[in-house]
């Protein structure tokens, strides 16, 4: 019987030696750091010989749900588009998409289950989660293409910014505000924003262009969980304010300018991008935001006549043809171009770890393109003349046509951003500052319609 046992164990051992064999010899050499050898490939977390898989830490529940949905739904689109052409490195691209509802404590346990298992985060939503998250981001090495803009992550190493930053957007915002809206020297301009990193990048940059254009500024910081904007109306009808900026959710936008009709206080409202949602065209505040809301970003509006968008708004409408159009959509495409790029640059170096050198390489040649839209195909405004695909800066604005399927329509400025990869760069000085080689753009007071 103890002989029996012994051939058994015996035989079982040899068993699974060989099934260990074969699986390194199918993926290659494992070393201490998660790293592995997938032909003359050094291949690391999340990476397999026919797949790369990329992690997606959204909003699909919480204040910024309908910016997460369609941005996630713009990325799924490329890679779909993109796996159909052959996808990447000779490998599938997979996206795991995880809801951290905009509680930065919930993305920081998604991540920990996350992280061994993906090469790259290719949608990081969240100015707070983002903060929370990034001490782990760094030390894992996790290149991470960030869902927010603002000024105080431009220079960490692993983050990837498409787009402009909260700060320049408000500074556009009100210069456009100074030339097209009568605000003038001298008046007072209300901000309504959220605590945090996203508040405070748009706070910085609506206190620079205050300073420059001898505005005073009235201040109001609230919670992603305040939904009642009654109480910052009233104080900024009693401190007269003759414009309101806006760094919030759309919820808090829609109740800013509902109240703010119902007493009287009619004055144009600029918000950062992530302000405003196409839904907010289908609520009783309709009317209100057609008449004094313009919204500020980078990204091409998916109503654009421009061959990257057109093709953008094609795939969206093939895989999603009960979704609603929108900027956000535009923008998670031009996100997942940018990690294509990546993710080819650092094949071609024969890097495929996030700890690899020539992983970093790869972004950093990207970095290089960061004043012009060459790395988003377009989607982003970059110099005149660069991209026949892309936002072209025009000095006079204009309204586009109403989208189809629009309600209504309601203005958005797209100035000319720092249209590509912001990442590992110093923190910019606002406009007419100084901040390494990088000046700061100008508006451009471009006019489109929203879908």
């Amino acid at each position: 019987m103890n002989h029996q046992n012994h051939h058994r164990t015996r035989t079982l051992a040899a068993c699974l030696a060989l099934v260990l064999a074969l699986s390194l010899a199918a993926c290659g050499k494992t070393s201490s750091n998660g790293s592995s050898q997938q032909g003359s490939i050094k291949a690391g977390p999340g990476v397999q010989p026919k797949q790369i898989t990329l992690g997606v830490l959204t909003d699909l529940s919480g204040t910024f749900a309908v910016l997460g949905q369609a941005l996630t739904q713009g990325q799924q689109a490329y890679w779909k588009e993109q796996n159909a052409k052959g996808g990447v490195c000779g490998r599938q691209v997979k996206l795991i998409v995880k809801d951290h509802g905009y509680d930065p404590q919930r993305a920081v346990t998604l991540y920990r289950d996350l992280a061994p298992n993906v090469l790259a985060l290719e949608q990081l939503l969240g100015s707070p989660v983002t903060a929370a998250l990034l001490p782990q981001l760094e030390r894992d090495s996790m290149y991470s293409a960030l869902s927010a803009w603002p000024p105080s992550l431009l220079g960490s190493k692993v983050i990837e910014i498409t787009g402009t930053t909260y700060d320049l957007e408000a500074i556009n915002g009100i210069d456009w505000m100074m030339k097209h809206k009568g605000l003038k020297a001298g008046d007072s301009i209300g901000i309504l924003y959220f605590e945090g990193d996203y508040g405070a990048g748009g706070l910085k940059g609506v206190q620079y262009a205050a300073q420059k254009h001898g505005l005073k500024v009235v201040q109001q910081k609230i919670k992603p969980t305040d939904l009642d904007m009654t109480g910052q109306v009233s104080a900024f009808k009693r401190a007269g304010v003759k414009a309101l900026w806006v760094t919030t959710g759309p919820k808090q936008l829609a109740s800013l300018v509902g109240v703010a009709a119902s007493v009287g206080l009619n004055v144009p409202v600029g918000t950062n991008n992530p302000a405003f949602s196409p839904l907010l065209l289908q609520t009783p505040v309709a009317k209100a935001l057609e008449a004094n809301v313009t919204s500020f970003g980078s990204t091409a509006p998916i109503s654009l006549d421009k061959p990257a968008v057109k093709t953008t708004a094609a795939a969206y409408r093939k895989y999603y043809p009960a979704g609603t159009p929108q900027a956000a959509v535009v923008a998670g495409w031009a996100e997942s171009e940018v990690m294509n790029q990546v993710l080819q640059k650092a094949c071609t170096n024969k890097d495929l770890h996030p700890s690899g050198r020539r992983h970093r390489a790869a972004l950093a040649e990207l970095r290089r393109h960061r004043r012009s839209d060459r790395g988003t195909a377009g989607l982003h405004e970059g110099r005149p003349g660069l991209d026949e695909g892309g936002l072209r800066r025009r000095r006079r604005p204009h309204r586009a046509r109403r989208p189809e399927g629009a309600q209504r329509p309601v203005r958005v400025a797209h100035g000319a951003g720092l249209s590509a990869v912001g990442t590992g760069d110093p923190p910019p000085a606002p406009a007419g500052g100084r901040a390494g080689r990088r000046a700061p753009p100008r508006a451009t007071g471009q006019l489109m319609g929203i879908e």
